[in-house]
């Protein structure tokens, strides 16, 4: 069985042992709320049976009834205690049944908000127009920002930015919004900026963040210095050195070594 199906299973699995404990909760809870009762009418009997008592009753038998009476209220203190606990577990199985059975949430990309107070967002590369949980100020969302939806595409949380994706560079900005990068193979890809990404900043061979899933530029990676680059200590190795690479050693020479050694050839 695959790893999928081992999941799927101890998950059916899982809901089915909840279930059967939820249902055994409900019968004793029943159990109990039938015991109090039963224990409600022997007190009511036995009130009315001391109201009933006439004078000439001994006064054994009266200490008898109040003493009955007591354990009867104990009793029935203890069963509704344990009433409550049981409730209170029943509670709390119902709310992880609930849990585990509810859909797989989706991670999203704000883009914008609407008249309408419904939002764009972006999903694994497509746009939706959905609904936000009222409880979320939706003026605070910022482009390219992280958001939470539920199954039913509406969403009900709001994250950070999403730090990930791939480095490219930038060719040109078109306003403030939209900008050309370069990707892999020189393929040129008109993409959105995020609200972390000042247009003002950018200019030409800038390394950016791209989402790709998304086409969103996250934002403006720092510059490598050229000192990071350089070497600390130079190694003493000459080509004599290096074995089995005459040719390449040769063609390195006549690009780098014989511009400077004969400047006036290359004029």
């Amino acid at each position: 069985m695959s790893s999928g199906g081992t999941k799927t299973g101890n998950f059916e699995m899982e809901s089915i042992e909840m279930e059967s404990i939820e249902k055994s909760q409900e019968d004793l809870i029943r159990e109990q709320q039938y015991a109090i009762e039963s224990l409600e009418n022997e007190i009511d009997n036995l009130r009315r049976r001391m109201n009933s008592a006439s004078s000439d009753d001994s006064e054994d038998r009266l200490y008898e009834m109040t003493r009955e009476l007591m354990q009867a209220h104990r009793r029935n203190r203890k069963l509704t205690g344990t009433l409550r606990e049981a409730k209170e577990r029943l509670e709390e199985l119902k709310e992880k049944v609930e849990q585990l059975s509810a859909p797989p949430n989706n991670y999203g990309i704000f883009l914008q908000k609407n008249s309408d107070g419904t939002v764009d967002i972006d999903l694994s590369g497509k746009r939706w127009k959905v609904n936000a949980d009222p409880q979320i100020n939706v003026d605070e969302m910022r482009r390219g920002q992280e958001v939470i939806v539920n199954g039913v595409f509406n969403v009900v949380a709001v994250r950070e930015f999403d730090k990930r994706g791939e480095v490219v560079k930038l060719k040109e900005v078109l306003d403030e919004k939209r900008a050309i990068v370069v990707m892999r193979a020189d393929e040129e890809r008109v993409v959105e900026l995020s609200e972390l990404t000042d247009s003002r900043s950018l200019k030409f061979g800038d390394s950016v963040l791209l989402n790709p899933a998304t086409g969103m530029l996250m934002e403006k990676l720092p510059k490598v210095e050229v000192e990071d680059l350089m070497l600390e200590e130079v190694p003493d190795i000459t080509y004599e050195d290096v074995g089995g690479l005459d040719e390449q050693i040769e063609d390195i020479r006549d690009v780098i070594e014989t511009p400077y050694l004969y400047p006036k050839e290359y004029q």
